[in-house]
């Protein structure tokens, strides 16, 4: 069992969906599915030798295999050693989210998370609490968001990697990841039912827009209950050819 899923284990508690969240999307968010497929190509082919040309006596043929297996070996090493990194660097951040006492954060949910900054770091927190997105729209993960801080304030403006932790664990809450959509109206403003509201409006339209399959299936009821007579009109509408074949 890796390192990763040993804390969602200690930290995750009863909430499955929640603890599948953080197996899942955050060593992904970080390209971890990439390196263990590289890793498992390299471990299950055999090495390859070094082209060689002319006339090779057996001692060298043994001596370019040697060399083969060498650079394989190097390049797992290094491929474990990069999705061992990963997993750290997931866990650190994952972890100390998790196992935030949620206790600190009731007044928020009762009233408002909108917090003021104190240092430009805060700054940049609150703005991507508000607007968790990528310019592609995608959701920008938590790790994503810490790796430009350190990059952008670490060395420049002194602050270290534990401060930046330090700060989005403080501002953010302790079950942010996986649930910044519906976050990023709490951080605007609004009350836990209008963002709720909010949120299904949003399921609503990804519905109308043929992506539905991006809507939670436990939240597709109440999103298709969203629509206005006129929407499921529509979307029956698109789901029918001519003489009534479903497309």
């Amino acid at each position: 069992m890796s390192i990763i899923e040993d804390a969602i284990n200690k930290y995750g508690g009863a909430d499955e969906a929640y603890k599948l969240k953080l197996k899942e999307g955050i060593r992904d968010s970080l390209g971890y599915s990439n390196y263990m497929s590289k890793l498992g190509k390299e471990t299950s082919a055999p090495a390859a030798a070094p082209e060689m040309k002319g006339n090779i006596l057996p001692a060298g043929v043994l001596a370019g295999q040697e060399a083969g297996y060498s650079m394989q070996n190097s390049r797992i090493n290094t491929l474990q050693g990069v999705t061992g990194a990963i997993d750290s660097a997931a866990e650190s951040i994952a972890t100390k989210l998790a196992a935030k006492n949620k206790a600190a954060d009731k007044n928020r949910y009762d009233s408002s998370f909108i917090f003021e900054p104190t240092n430009p770091i805060e700054s940049s927190i609150l703005k991507y609490a508000q607007n968790p997105y990528n310019e592609d729209g995608s959701v920008k993960s938590l790790q994503q968001l810490e790796g430009e801080l350190n990059t952008e304030f670490g060395q420049a403006e002194g602050y270290s990697p534990e401060d930046i932790k330090g700060m989005l664990v403080d501002k953010l809450p302790a079950d942010y990841i996986g649930k910044e959509g519906s976050y990023a109206y709490r951080f605007a403003g609004m009350s836990e039912k209008q963002a709720a509201d909010e949120q299904l409006i949003d399921y609503g339209n990804l519905i109308m827009n043929g992506k539905a399959d991006q809507v939670p299936k436990e939240l597709y009821p109440l999103a298709y209950a969203s629509l206005s007579d006129a929407e499921k009109m529509a979307l029956s509408k698109k789901k029918l050819g001519i003489g009534g074949r479903e497309l």
